[in-house]
């Protein structure tokens, strides 16, 4: 059967809406002080954002670390962190979950960062948490 997800998000903002908030957006990025930290705070931050921000040439390093519970059953992560540190010494973070931080995702976001020559650190691990280890 499909997930209604029109359905879950309705469900999920009513709730917000009961908890005082004007929507489940809102609740989700309430206390955010910068910019930067409502678009993480708002998912807003993912895949696209990530490979947008590798090609731009600013990129000197990308730490890979889990975040959320662990699946017992799986031992896999619900998703991971992606922490670039740039050029300038700035960070910025990106939340991957779901195909975005398969093995096949990690792999092929591995590949793109070795052939940037931008340094990697913790993708072999994330890799091997989701079944395979990366490339």
């Amino acid at each position: 059967m499909a997930r209604d997800h029109a359905a879950a998000y309705a469900r999920r903002d009513a709730r917000a809406r009961a908890e005082g908030y004007r929507s489940y957006y809102d609740k989700r990025t309430a206390g955010a002080r910068t910019t930067e930290e409502r678009r993480r705070l708002g998912g807003h931050r993912s895949l696209s954002d990530l490979r947008d921000r590798l090609s731009s040439g600013v990129v000197r390093i990308v730490d890979v670390v889990p975040y959320g519970t662990r699946n017992q059953a799986t031992g896999r992560y619900e998703g991971i962190e992606v922490v670039v540190t740039k050029a300038d010494g700035t960070e910025e973070t990106y939340r991957l979950h779901g195909k975005q931080a398969s093995a096949r995702g990690l792999n092929a976001l591995a590949k793109d960062l070795e052939a940037q020559g931008i340094d990697i650190s913790g993708i072999d691990y994330m890799a091997r948490q989701t079944g395979r280890r990366a490339a």
